[in-house]
């Protein structure tokens, strides 16, 4: 029998439907499935009921990105037309119940607290750490980016193939934030570096899909410039020049535009370089666990039962930028067991 839920307003939520479920919700109007599996639940989609494939790895996640134009604006879209949305996964519980937590944000305003509280009440209590990470993440973009806006830049991004990376990207934008966060008790970020630093993080590979490997920066800080977007979303030159210094090669600390820019753009631009260490913080049950600054130690922390993708001397040669532009920090690495 499925694991099953209604969460009110035509949303459901459950592990693999079985054909009854199906049948019986599309008399209630059902108009949408979500599927999140990899091909793990067999069902027949009643006629007159559409069907959706995001598949995500069990007990793992994917950018919250993909997650969010994929699945859960589809479902608000169904929702809002009056027709129900059924999310799941195989087990009902981890995939199913994070894409729910996005969905109820938007729908419903739910806080973070708020939205964990309820869903936990209903049986999504083993999330992962890729899985929490990913719904932390997309409650702090939220409060940052009209997500209309970010569905327009990520369909052009899907456009132009840089979807491959999207897993890279987010998980460097992520972590650059919470480098952020952790270092605005020094340098009082405000909502606009923020939002300069996660887009320069979500973008800093876009080289990679427009021009040669070799210039890819360049090319891809350039692409920032020209992309009318981002005008007036954000300080355009900030975030090319984050996009264009997240490669080791470059002299950040000896760029003159620091002078121009100020010294938050170079912290930016550090914290994005910082965050490429990261190949996929949502691999797995998740390699990244978070950042934090105790005294004068930036600390970040890695999850030391699953640390594959995590190059420790890759996190140290990405962080000498960042401790090179303020050197009473010193950036460590540490593994949560």
């Amino acid at each position: 029998m499925a694991r099953f839920r209604d969460l009110g307003g035509g949303l459901y939520w459950s592990s693999c439907p079985d054909d009854d479920l199906l049948e019986t919700l599309a008399k209630r109007g059902l108009g949408l499935v979500v599927d999140l599996t990899e091909e793990e639940c067999q069902y027949s989609v009643p006629s007159g009921v559409d069907r959706v494939n995001y598949p995500i790895p069990d007990f793992s996640f994917r950018a919250f990105e993909g997650v969010l134009v994929k699945a859960v604006l589809p479902s608000l879209r169904y929702l809002e037309s009056g027709r129900g949305v059924l999310v799941h996964c195989y087990g009902g519980i981890g995939r199913s119940g994070s894409t729910v937590a996005m969905i109820l944000a938007l729908r419903d305003g739910s806080s973070f607290e708020g939205v964990l509280r309820r869903l936990r009440r209903l049986g999504y209590e083993n999330e992962t750490l890729s899985q929490a990470l990913a719904v932390r993440w997309f409650y702090r973009v939220k409060g940052l980016l009209d997500v209309g806006f970010l569905e327009r830049l990520l369909l052009e991004l899907e456009d132009e193939g840089y979807w491959k990376f999207l897993d890279h990207a987010s998980s460097v934008a992520g972590v650059a934030l919470d480098v952020l966060e952790s270092l605005s008790g020094i340098y009082g970020f405000d909502r606009r570096d923020y939002v300069n630093a996660y887009l320069a993080g979500l973008l800093h590979d876009v080289g990679r899909v427009l021009g040669p490997e070799e210039r890819h920066h360049e090319v891809g800080a350039e692409w920032v410039k020209r992309n009318p977007l981002l005008r007036g979303v954000c300080d355009v030159d900030i975030v090319s020049f984050a996009v264009y210094h997240h490669r080791r090669k470059t002299r950040l600390t000896e760029d003159p535009r620091i002078e121009r820019l100020g010294v938050k753009a170079g912290v930016i631009a550090a914290a994005v370089r910082l965050g490429d260490a990261f190949k996929n913080a949502y691999a797995g049950e998740g390699t990244y666990v978070g950042t934090e600054l105790r005294g004068s130690r930036l600390v970040i922390v890695i999850n030391g039962h699953l640390n594959k993708g995590v190059d420790k001397r890759r996190i140290e040669e990405k962080a000498k930028a960042l401790e090179e532009l303020d050197r009473s920090i010193a950036v460590e690495v540490e593994e949560e067991l």
